[in-house]
């Protein structure tokens, strides 16, 4: 990594959770060369990165129990097991 990557991502651990998610985000826009999004686009993005906040929130409030992909594709697999039958 360059001495100048590694010194923003140092002074990126710095931010709290969503000010991090909201760097990470502008980070991503400028690999997809995404600034002429339409009006739209933008609310959407917005509505999303608020509600990505919200499940983290949720998650580290302990209001929610994330559950791991094994469990749900057991589950999935379960459900469609008894649809079939």
């Amino acid at each position: 990594m360059a001495p100048d990557v590694a010194e923003v991502l140092e002074t990126a651990k710095l931010l709290k959770r969503d000010q991090i998610a909201d760097l990470a985000y502008a980070l991503l826009r400028v690999l997809d060369d995404d600034d002429d999004m339409s009006d739209d686009q933008e609310q959407a993005a917005a509505a999303w990165r608020a509600e990505y906040r919200r499940r983290i929130d949720d998650i580290e409030h302990g209001k929610v129990q994330p559950v791991s992909h094994e469990d749900t594709v057991t589950a999935a697999r379960t459900m469609l097991a008894a649809r079939r039958k």
